[in-house]
């Protein structure tokens, strides 16, 4: 079942993406995106966490934000610039599509056997320039982007 709302904790950033948006990132990333997503980013174009939170079990500095498509606000996390920062550092086959307090990022698998499924990348655990990336700093946090969603409380 589909989610039709964004989590009470979020704040939607920008306009909603039309498919044909939804599409081009798709081709900018040369995967197809898992249909849960492609739906919450249909009703807005990323957004910021409001209250201190946490996901799943883990606290983890609290989420930030979900990447914007469009590049609309001073904010340094859009596609464009993830993708630009990120490629060569998260394992092929995911997609950075936020990150925590801490710097840390959630990504989306895109590809291959963990396709839909979403993922903690520790920035402090990450392979050296000019290694190949590997998941042994990733975490699995979901079994799907609605799962995550679902799984994001207020901190207490």
């Amino acid at each position: 079942m589909m989610r039709t709302e964004p989590v009470e904790v979020f704040e939607v950033r920008g306009q909603r993406l039309g498919w044909a948006e939804l599409d081009a990132l798709a081709r900018a990333v040369a995967a197809a995106l898992p249909d849960d997503y492609r739906e919450f980013m249909a009703k807005g174009d990323g957004g910021v966490f409001l209250d201190p939170n946490r996901y799943g079990s883990s606290f983890r500095g609290g989420l930030n934000e979900l990447l914007a498509f469009r590049d609309h606000s001073p904010s340094f996390w859009s596609f464009a610039v993830a993708l630009g920062v990120y490629r060569h550092r998260v394992p092929s086959g995911f997609l950075p599509i936020g990150d925590d307090l801490a710097g840390n990022l959630i990504v989306l698998g895109v590809g291959g056997p963990h396709y839909g499924e979403v993922f903690f990348w520790d920035h402090e655990h990450e392979v050296g320039d000019g290694q190949e990336p590997t998941m042994e700093n990733m975490e699995f946090i979901a079994g799907s982007f609605d799962e995550f969603l679902d799984a994001i409380r207020i901190a207490e």
